[in-house]
């Protein structure tokens, strides 16, 4: 093997640290919102398919006027037969709900000694700005997490700064952010997930928090007519397929952070990683099962999350991501890349983009020849490309440092082997970069043009920088205001901008729509019908600007891409 896959899930891992070092810190009824004498916020509401039960919960004050109403249940814990199965609603809720900070993310890998995470893990939080009741009806902001479906959790992210910037300039809202299932316990590959359909359950997690937010959030002074979704990384790869699900959720518009529906490559259920449930049974000593699923389904949970963890270091199983979302035919009705081509998504707006160089954090810095380019492809497709596709691939895409990732930086390898650029180039390309294009072509092709996207090409300082460049989750620290404030004074202009566009787009679905009006226009991809636009975001310590550029950067590479959906699993 070329490519040690330990090293992939270290890698990945690292990301998601960055991510939370930049970010940590029912049927309508009569309501109410009083405080106690702690200075607690109270919100009493009725759940739905509970006969009118009254729930009261209980906020924590958060900095900015700001509560926090954390560990709210959407779904019954999912555990003992319900382990796999989509999200079924709770049959009743406790009187009072009083929980002072997040609840356990869902089971994954510890990362760096920490290991908060538990199965019963199904619940959300509302983040309210203080002095709004029932009556207010504000925009509200649902946020996915990413972590590839590997890691993460709702805690990953703070929306205090750009709550605050809502509420100075007179747009207050609502966010919710709420934890989905990862790894074997959220996705699966093989028959037996589809049979027992439970193969995209952390999909149906997400509809889950959507459908709470729908019957619920009136009680908490949101607007459930008025609802936004974004994510970042794998959490926009989420939000973007609920435009594309069976029934689509009620939203007005969808903010995609790095991600887009096929940027995490995805195949039918039966057809994709065809080791990968045996491996899983091996693991964990159900392969004698006379229903091995079922043994899978009542082993010891810590059995099964280890399991899934031994496979991403097993040297003979070097997938990536090898538990994403598949095309099972019922939530997901079709590939993405049919469903876009047919017509059949949600037209909301929708507002997207990328880092320049999104390839540097998924491929190892070790990569020298040809044959590791090829190995590390492979580790991202469900169903690997065939001889000729992947011949044509690397004619595209040569050894030639000055074409590589980090893009712009010539022919300089940072000590590295020149085939490291060449990697970090196609997988950049065959996974997120591609995909946000096909889906903005594709939209427009359909006559759909509410549509903004972005390069992130900005402050390459920290962890950025060097041989990573511009990496994936390097832009999300900007848009929701977390920059750290020991940067140039450039950086913090920059942050006030984007600020302003995700702003907009939250209470207006259009970036351009509200706030400062000193900012530059954001045009449509295709606003005049031809061109196709995107704001390329740029700056160093002593300049920042955002650039209205064409979206046509290696055009032809990027092309054969989408032109080949089935080889690479879109």
């Amino acid at each position: 093997m070329f490519v040690n896959p330990s090293a992939l899930y270290e890698m990945w891992s690292v990301v998601l640290v960055l991510v939370l070092q930049i970010f940590s810190i029912g049927t309508r009824g009569i309501t109410s919102t009083t405080e106690n004498s702690a200075g607690q916020q109270k919100v009493t509401f009725h759940p739905c398919d509970t006969n009118g039960q009254s729930v009261d919960v209980y906020g924590y004050p958060n900095p900015g006027n700001i509560s926090i109403f954390y560990g709210i249940p959407f779904a019954q814990p999912p555990l003992g037969p319900l382990r796999f199965k989509p999200p079924q609603k709770p049959m009743s809720y406790p009187s009072v709900i009083d929980v002072p900070g997040y609840k356990r993310g869902c089971m994954q890998g510890p990362i760096f000694g920490h290991s908060n995470y538990s199965e019963d893990c199904l619940y959300l939080n509302v983040w309210r700005p203080d002095g709004y009741d029932e009556t207010s009806k504000l925009p509200v902001l649902v946020w996915l997490y990413g972590g590839g479906y590997l890691l993460g959790s709702a805690q990953a992210f703070n929306f205090t700064q750009i709550m605050e910037a809502g509420i100075a300039q007179g747009t207050p809202f609502i966010a919710v952010n709420g934890n989905y299932r990862l790894g074997p316990f959220g996705f699966g590959y093989g028959k037996e997930y589809l049979e027992d359909g439970s193969s995209n359950s952390g999909l149906w997690d997400v509809v889950a928090v959507l459908d709470w937010v729908d019957e619920n959030i009136a009680s908490f002074g949101g607007d459930p007519d008025h609802v936004t979704l974004a994510g970042q990384s794998a959490g926009a790869v989420s939000a973007s397929l609920m435009a594309l699900v069976k029934t689509p959720p009620k939203v007005v518009g969808i903010i995609m952070n790095d991600g887009a529906p096929a940027a995490l490559p995805l195949a039918p259920t039966t057809q994709g990683y065809p080791e990968l449930y045996p491996l899983l049974l091996n693991l964990t000593n159900c392969s004698d099962a006379s229903n091995t699923f079922e043994c899978l389904r009542y082993i010891d949970a810590d059995i099964l999350n280890n399991a899934s963890l031994a496979i991403r270091a097993t040297a003979n199983f070097t997938e990536a991501f090898p538990w994403t979302p598949n095309v099972d035919y019922d939530l997901l009705p079709d590939r993405p890349s049919t469903l876009l081509r047919e017509g059949r998504f949600l037209k909301v707006p929708m507002l997207f983009g990328d880092n320049y160089d999104e390839g540097t954090s998924f491929v190892l810095t070790d990569t020298n020849s040809t044959e590791a380019v090829i190995a590390q492809v492979n580790y991202f497709e469900p169903v690997r490309p065939d001889n000729a596709t992947m011949t044509r691939l690397l004619e595209l895409y040569p050894n030639i440092p000055a074409l590589g990732s980090p893009y712009g930086t010539g022919n300089d390898t940072f000590g590295l082997d020149p085939e490291y650029k060449r990697v970090a180039s196609i997988v950049g390309d065959i996974t997120f970069q591609h995909a946000r294009r096909d889906m903005l072509e594709q939209m427009n092709a359909n006559g759909y043009h509410e549509t903004w996207t972005w390069l992130w090409d900005a402050f390459a300082i920290g962890f950025a920088g060097g041989y990573h460049g511009v990496p994936h989750t390097w832009d999300t620290a900007w848009w929701l205001g977390q920059v750290d404030p020991g940067y140039p004074e450039t950086a913090l202009d920059l942050e006030k901008q984007t600020l302003q566009y995700w702003l907009n787009f939250i209470i207006n679905s259009d970036p351009n729509e509200g706030g400062s009006t000193n900012y530059t226009y954001w045009p449509r991809y295709r606003e005049n019908g031809e061109q196709a636009n995107m704001f390329k975001f740029v700056g160093n310590a002593s300049m920042y600007e955002a650039q209205v550029i064409q979206d046509d950067y290696r055009k032809e590479q990027i092309a054969f891409i989408n032109d080949h959906p089935l080889q690479f699993n879109a």
